[in-house]
């Protein structure tokens, strides 16, 4: 077997089981550029019921290079139906250490997010959630799928890191 070979199947067997996140990793990510908005798809997955609902919020790199995130998102905003802001109160939670993570079109970064539902009293179902991935320049935008959210708008955020499956 040749050596880009091995290494390809090495890294199928490695990423899996140690969660460095889904799709091929890039063993330099530490050189590799920063992921601008372009270079990533924003999905929904995941989404928990009840009064504190929580989603996982998937990076998918599906530009043409190969590319990095580290750190939080910011800018985060809900957007109703009606094409107005909603108020948003992002807060960052740490889950670990802040890591630059990556690599290669179709690798898949996650963010986790969980915010309380109001229980009807003010609720709101956003549209849409728009975001700044970690050192961004331009904007990103998700479908909301995560049902109400509680009148203040608050949401609570992980530092983006592997996916994990």
């Amino acid at each position: 077997m040749n050596r880009p070979m091995r290494t390809a199947a090495l890294a199928a067997l490695l990423v899996p089981m140690f969660g460095l996140g889904v799709g091929a990793a890039s063993a330099n990510a530490a050189e590799l550029p920063r992921c601008e908005a372009a270079d990533v798809e924003v999905t929904m997955g995941m989404t928990g019921e009840g009064n504190q609902a929580s989603a996982q919020l998937l990076l998918t790199i599906v530009g043409e290079r190969a590319c990095t995130f580290e750190g939080f998102l910011t800018d985060l905003r809900f957007t109703g139906a009606d094409g107005k802001p909603l108020t948003t109160t992002p807060m960052e939670t740490q889950s670990g250490p802040v890591e630059k993570v990556g690599g290669e079109p179709g690798y898949v970064a996650a963010v986790d997010t969980t915010w309380t539902r109001g229980l009807g009293q003010g609720d709101v179902v956003p549209a849409k959630l728009t975001l700044r991935l970690p050192g961004a320049e331009q904007l990103s935008e998700v479908a909301w799928s995560g049902g109400a959210i509680g009148n203040n708008g608050a949401i609570a955020h992980s530092v983006v890191g592997p996916a994990v499956g």
